[in-house]
Parts: C-alpha cells; sequence; structure tokens
C-alpha cells in the first residue's frame, strides 16, 4: 500500500469525535504549492511516547501489542524473530534474505519482507516488515513512518500521524 492509498481510509474515519485528542493544524503559507489555492489542514492524532532514553510506542501487529523504538535512522522496519510465536495465524517467514549494514562496521541479515497488518497511532495499514535473528526490540524504521506520515513531537513527548485534508 502506498501513502496515497492510506490516505483516503484515515480521512473517512478519524476526526475529533473519533479521537478526543485529535486535533487540526493549520498549514503556513510557505508550504503551499504554486498551483494550491486554499490552506491544507493536518489531523493530528497523537501517541504517548512511554518513558525512557529511546523514543517508544505502543503498535499492534496482527492483533497483538508490542513496544516499539522509533528510529528514523533505520530505513526499514524490523521484528525479532522470536515474535513470529506471537502471530496467530502463523507467518511464513520468506526463503529471502538481505544482508545490510548497522550502524558502523556491522551487518544483519534480514528476513523479509513480509507483509503485516499493523496498527500504529491510529493509522491502520498493511507494511512490509523485516525479520532478523537477533536479541533487540520491535524497530519502527523510517519507511513506516513515513507510510502512517508519523510526527515526532520531542517537546510534548508524543508521536502522531498527521492527515492532510485539502479544502475545497
Amino acid at each position: 500500500m502506498t501513502d496515497h492509498a492510506v490516505l483516503p481510509d484515515i480521512a473517512d474515519t478519524v476526526d475529533a469525535d473519533t479521537c478526543p485528542f485529535a486535533r487540526v493544524v493549520d498549514v503556513v503559507q510557505p508550504f503551499l504549492t504554486e498551483t494550491q489555492t486554499e490552506l491544507p489542514s493536518m489531523m493530528v492524532i497523537p501517541s504517548r511516547i512511554m518513558a525512557g532514553s529511546a523514543p517508544r510506542i505502543m503498535v499492534t501487529v496482527r492483533s497483538s501489542e508490542f513496544s516499539f523504538i522509533l528510529d528514523s535512522g533505520a530505513e526499514m522496519s524490523v521484528l525479532p524473530l522470536t515474535l513470529v510465536a506471537n502471530f496467530q495465524p502463523p507467518i511464513q517467514l520468506p526463503d529471502t534474505v538481505h544482508e545490510v549494514r548497522t550502524f558502523g562496521p556491522s551487518t544483519a541479515t534480514l528476513f523479509g519482507p513480509v507483509p503485516l497488518d499493523v496498527s500504529i497511532c491510529g493509522v491502520q495499514i498493511r507494511h512490509p516488515f523485516y525479520f532478523v535473528d537477533a536479541t533487540l526490540p520491535p524497530i519502527v524504521g523510517y519507511d513506516l513512518m513515513k507510510a502512517a506520515r508519523l510526527v515526532v513531537d520531542v517537546d510534548l513527548v508524543a508521536s502522531s500521524s498527521s492527515v492532510r485534508s485539502f479544502q475545497s
């Protein structure tokens, strides 16, 4: 599913009545394109960042909720292989493996991608995840942050999904 496919689903189901913490934010003039005549607005759906040194949020993957680290430096979203047993019905890992560089000189072997249904900050999408045989927390990478249109507000200590709706 592309970013554009996510937008109509969210815009039709989320508003201030369905999410009391949602707020509409005006977009300032410098973000308008030359052909755009109306100011867009964004619906913001906050999700509390859990206490700790790394930004963590709760994310539901195939009906199981996990604490994920938000890592904008990670290009893809990764789950440890130990979580495979939590999914019902069971998922089949593909034979496809990718050798990737991690931060520093190390490499990691990733299995995938495996498209999984995920609910993050009020957004429900199908997103590809990779699995790694290592002891690490689940990671929301930049790919999922972009697909769900996440905005991290470090002052508010919250992350949210923003939905742009253009006024006509």
